[in-house]
């Protein structure tokens, strides 16, 4: 019995984690990954997004940024 109640509390506690990055991604808006390390050799290194750029900064290397004025 304990099992069955562990299993199912695990199952909630992974679709519930499941939602809440889904969730974060749309309230994100422009940038998901605004401030995360990039490489512009990459076709597409910060996501889909028009507004997310790989962008290199001299001493942190290449970064994602919105440019609309959200990122950074």
């Amino acid at each position: 019995m304990t099992y069955v109640k562990l299993a199912t509390l695990a199952v909630f506690m992974l679709t519930q984690f499941c939602l809440i990055v889904q969730i974060k991604n749309v309230e994100a808006g422009q940038c998901a990954r605004v401030g995360m390390r990039c490489s512009r050799a990459l076709p597409n290194p910060c996501g889909d997004i028009v507004t997310c750029r790989c962008v290199h900064l001299h001493l942190v290397g290449s970064t994602c940024i919105d440019y609309t004025g959200d990122g950074l």
